[in-house]
């Protein structure tokens, strides 16, 4: 509750610190199922504030306490994570190899969702490399398995992210086209149009 209204305030560092503070109040109690989830949500947020060593850390534990749980969905999310945040530290291969083993673990056990956000972060990773053909592929792959799986609000995300692919190749035509779905459709979360404006005025 004090991360979420720290949220409310946007006070970011905050709600990350809490969140951490959370997980390692679930862990000393052996509730594992809890504390890896509070790793998960800490980890999300430490990147999103580029404290990568920290995100690596709750990252690392969010997977170890969700094997000691058995949960699978929070298992291959942290993977996910684990493999986008080792990219963004310069070691794209053995990031991207992480990230493929948490894909590989959602779409064994047919976990849509997690599957939807860790196509995302194979594509991130591929971006890391400067490989911008891979990741278009890659979120090519990502919004459809979104959009056959009914994940709508995942395939904005998707489309957002592609945005700027097709900026960084040149293909500025289908950048501004793809903008203007995520900012017209009614499902994109507020983050991926935020994304497409940018991308648009970059463009511009």
């Amino acid at each position: 509750l004090l991360a979420a209204t720290y949220g409310l305030k946007g006070k970011w560092e905050r709600v990350a610190d809490a969140r951490k503070t959370s997980a390692q109040y679930f862990e000393n109690e052996k509730l594992f199922d809890e504390a890896a989830a509070e790793y998960l949500a800490a980890t999300a947020r430490f990147t999103s504030l580029m404290d990568l060593s920290e995100a690596l850390s709750c990252s690392e534990k969010a997977f170890t306490l969700s094997e000691r749980s058995k949960n699978i969905n929070i298992q291959s999310r942290a993977l996910g994570l684990m493999g986008n945040i080792t990219a963004m530290l310069g070691k794209p291969d053995e990031g991207q190899e992480i990230v493929r083993k948490g894909l590989d673990l959602a779409l064994k056990y047919n976990l849509t969702e997690a599957a939807s956000e860790i196509y995302r972060r194979l594509a991130s990773t591929m971006e890391y490399r400067s490989d911008y053909i891979s990741a278009k592929s890659a979120y090519n792959n990502a919004y459809s398995f979104c959009v056959t799986t009914g994940s709508e609000v995942y395939a904005q995300i998707c489309l957002g992210c592609m945005s700027y692919i097709f900026f960084q190749t040149g293909e500025w035509k289908k950048a501004l086209k793809v903008c203007n779905d995520v900012l017209q459709n009614k499902k994109s979360p507020d983050g991926s149009k935020n994304a497409a404006m940018a991308i648009m005025g970059l463009i511009y």
